[in-house]
């Protein structure tokens, strides 16, 4: 019994001292020490904010310099595009006047071919003579019109290389 009332009467004292608040003791602050430190705090921030405001303005302009640089490179890309359909173009103008004047070629050669075969069977007369005559001479204009063509097609091929 003895025991048992030494532990009652040790849980209760424990209790008892715990259960007490526990007394903070408190420095007198030095109401000028805190206005200096709430200054220095307070510099201490506005100078994070400006740096960061710094920052912030060294990012901005980095990006302006990255977006001019990405525009003058869609500009030459452009232009090289630009370029690169101009030369094309003129290949392919040079090869269609090659082709028409082959083709006139052809023309004039059947022509002549078919005026003579028609002269040898007699079935020309004149009239019709002069006009197949006319006919071949058009062609033959249209050859030299079509021959001037092609040197230019040509020249500004090689003005563009």
């Amino acid at each position: 019994m003895k025991i048992k009332f030494l532990i009652v009467v040790s849980i209760l004292s424990l209790q008892l001292a715990l259960s007490q608040e526990k007394t903070v003791e408190t420095k007198k602050v030095n109401p000028e020490k805190s206005v200096i430190e709430q200054q220095k705090a307070e510099e201490k921030r506005i100078q994070a904010e400006e740096k960061r405001i710094k920052e912030l303005k060294k990012a901005e302009k980095a990006q302006r310099r990255s977006e001019k640089a990405q525009n003058q490179a869609e500009k030459e890309l452009k232009k090289a595009n630009k370029v690169v359909a101009q030369r094309e173009k003129a290949v392919k103008n040079v090869e269609k006047a090659k082709s028409k004047i082959e083709r006139n070629k052809k023309d004039i050669q059947n022509d002549t071919h078919k005026l003579e075969r028609l002269k040898r069977k007699g079935k020309v007369t004149p009239e019709e003579e002069l006009e197949w005559i006319e006919k071949i001479q058009k062609k033959q204009k249209k050859s030299v019109e079509l021959q001037k063509n092609l040197q230019k097609s040509e020249s500004k091929l090689r003005n563009l290389d």
